[in-house]
């Protein structure tokens, strides 16, 4: 009997989304071909069989001044990623979503002509920063795109043909059943409004906004404050905040959360689109 086609697939994935997202793409190939992987990601790559080379929440920066103090540290982990990717001699290399991270990578696997290059998720390109498009171009064989809008602005703006695959956020929506005991199994009041809190999963977005979510609960008192936990998060960070209050933390259901809350006040892209999607 035949066995599978061994590709050898480089990836990065600096987010819990890109990870889950990275962790989908990999099951898919391995119907048809049988994978090696290299480079960095989370918990859901590492089940794929990903050996992180280092903790991808090392990848986990925000704003401006971050990305500027850690420029030392963050282009050592690239330049770690680039000399596995080459001595490996990979077939693709995914860079999922982190784009001037994985931008720079493409391009010098390109100069090196070491792997076909391919991109899940695409920088917010049509907001701000418009010219990493040329970079794009020029060092991406594949973009694939999850918003519909985005396609049309590639191709008719930039005369580049992208893949527009749909935002993965649905499949994992779609699936979502609700808790109907959900007040009595976690304690909560039925007769008071919930305000579900989410300050983020990057241990500078909580350090940054958790404690002005909290200030709310003096202000609004006839409702109930519930905070989202980040799952990678040490509880001990946010009961060190809530200790004088009468806000609850709830771990691993997010989503049951936002069905049952009156209003959410939420940090991040992915889950403001969560948000969203339960109205």
């Amino acid at each position: 009997m035949n066995s599978k086609p061994v590709i050898k697939i480089g990836i990065v994935a600096g987010e819990k989304s890109g990870d889950r997202l990275g962790a989908k793409i990999i099951s898919e190939l391995k119907k048809f071909n049988d994978v090696e992987l290299y480079g960095v990601g989370g918990p859901k790559l590492e089940n794929e069989g990903l050996n992180s080379i280092f903790n991808f929440e090392k990848l986990h920066v925000m704003g401006l001044i971050e990305p500027l103090v850690k420029i030392n540290e963050l282009l050592g982990y690239r330049k770690k990623l680039i000399k596995l990717f080459c001595s490996n001699n990979i077939d693709y290399f995914i860079g999922i979503d982190s784009p001037d991270f994985n931008i720079s990578i493409h391009k010098a696997l390109k100069i090196k002509n070491v792997s076909k290059n391919i991109q899940v998720v695409s920088p917010s390109v049509w907001v701000w920063r418009e010219n990493r498009v040329k970079q794009i171009k020029k060092n991406v064989e594949s973009l694939y795109v999850i918003l519909p809008f985005e396609k049309e602005f590639f191709e008719k703006k930039h005369n580049f043909s992208v893949n527009y695959v749909g935002h993965p956020l649905l499949d994992h929506f779609s699936n979502f059943k609700k808790n109907k005991k959900f007040f009595k199994t976690h304690s909560l009041k039925t007769k008071k409004q919930i305000v579900a809190l989410l300050p983020g999963s990057r241990l500078q977005e909580i350090k940054k906004n958790l404690p002005l979510f909290i200030r709310l609960e003096s202000h609004f008192k006839e409702y109930q404050f519930i905070i989202a936990c980040a799952p990678n998060i040490n509880l001990k960070l946010y009961l060190r905040y809530i200790e004088n209050s009468s806000i609850k933390l709830l771990s691993g259901h997010t989503y049951d959360l936002l069905y049952y809350s009156s209003a959410a006040i939420v940090t991040s892209g992915t889950a403001t689109l969560e948000t969203a999607l339960f109205n």
